[in-house]
């Protein structure tokens, strides 16, 4: 963005704030709905977010044929387990 271009979004910053919130007002549909996250609180916001959305998705059971295991077998003597960093998600709770 070069220096025009900021001058001119100055000038229409305020027309924006007058607006309101026509935009969301006109794209909100049922198809569509718009969410406001409250998000004083950022981590509570995240959560709040998330459990939001799993709660929106209709889960259903589905049937399966539950599947025939061989025998398991032992680890090897001598087994090392690996070492390397691992990415844990850590609990909130």
């Amino acid at each position: 963005m070069n220096e025009r271009d900021r001058v001119r979004a100055r000038g229409v910053r305020p027309q924006a704030r007058e607006g309101g919130g026509a935009p969301y007002s006109m794209t909100d549909t049922p198809q569509s709905p718009w969410w406001i996250v409250p998000s004083d609180d950022k981590k509570r916001a995240r959560i709040n977010c998330i459990s939001h959305l799993l709660g929106i998705i209709p889960y259903e059971k589905v049937p399966f044929e539950k599947p025939v295991l061989g025998k398991r077998s032992k680890r090897p003597r001598g087994y090392v387990p690996d070492q390397g960093t691992r990415n844990v998600v850590p609990d909130v709770s």
